[in-house]
């Protein structure tokens, strides 16, 4: 059955100015619906269809790790089309950003080229994607120690990391220069607990989806961390076949299982200090 999109009037959105991203190639508009912030990503259709369908028909809790979907919107000034979707970021003063691709070798989907397909496997071999499941796709946090006042990480040097520098690089993360912020890791992991136990019941296809892991880095403020699965453009209900997955994604348990030995590690950090 054909599911008609949710089209947004737009009268009801304000385009605020292009969103600073850390990770991934489209362009996002930042946007504003009424009092709450949001971001424009370009329309994909798969992606449309999980909001507005697929996501009905899994747990109810696996709502607390996505982002609030809007609807389609059309811009005046743009030629294309935009899922409206849930700023997270805009729920901090300072937030500290990262975007973590999940799930282990396959990061291509069964529609896709077999060249593309090769090229995919073959780059997953060298990257912590293969053993890990997880990838940096892109950070941006606050650390007065550099001279930006910011520690950046580029899609490409993510993907130079090693399954020990991949480490290294998410405890740099979680430091503003002076200090490690335990009470995010603390939260991140027991969300990242939660996230795991409902990951384990959904029986899709979670390609090409990362974690948007976000902190609070404003000193002044109370400590405050939130993760969210983003980028839903390659999920896949069925296989090639149309026979519907009747287990969950290995990759994306692989990936949260070492999100959560990573973050384990930086907290044994934190008892070591004070022995």
């Amino acid at each position: 059955m054909m599911l008609v999109p949710r089209y947004l009037d737009p009268q009801q959105v304000q385009y605020v100015r292009k969103f600073r991203k850390v990770g991934g190639r489209a362009e996002i508009k930042s946007l504003k619906i009424g009092d709450s912030i949001a971001i424009g990503k370009p329309l994909d259709e798969t992606e449309r269809r999980f909001y507005e369908s697929t996501v009905h028909t899994l747990p109810r809790p696996l709502a607390d790790f996505l982002s609030r979907y809007w609807g389609v919107i059309s811009l005046p000034e743009e030629h294309n089309s935009f899922l409206v979707l849930e700023d997270v970021t805009s729920q901090f003063s300072r937030p500290s950003i990262l975007d973590l691709k999940i799930g282990s070798s396959r990061e291509y989907s069964e529609d896709m080229d077999k060249g593309r397909v090769a090229e995919k496997i073959q780059k997953s071999l060298q990257r912590t994607t293969h053993k890990m499941g997880i990838r940096v796709a892109g950070i941006k946090s606050y650390n007065c120690m550099e001279s930006i006042g910011t520690f950046s990480l580029t899609k490409k040097e993510g993907g130079l990391l090693t399954e020990v520098t991949i480490r290294d690089t998410m405890r740099k993360y979680f430091s503003d220069g002076l200090e490690c912020k335990y009470e995010a890791i603390r939260q991140l992991l027991n969300k990242t607990h939660c996230l795991l136990k409902v990951a384990d019941t959904i029986c899709l296809r979670m390609y090409g989806c990362s974690l948007l892991i976000v902190y609070e880095s404003d000193p002044l403020l109370p400590a405050k961390a939130d993760v969210r699965i983003i980028d839903f453009a390659k999920v896949q209900e069925e296989d090639k076949y149309g026979k519907m997955y009747a287990d969950p994604d290995a990759g994306f348990l692989l990936g949260l299982r070492s999100l959560i030995t990573i973050l384990e590690s930086l907290l044994a950090e934190k008892s070591e200090e004070w022995r």
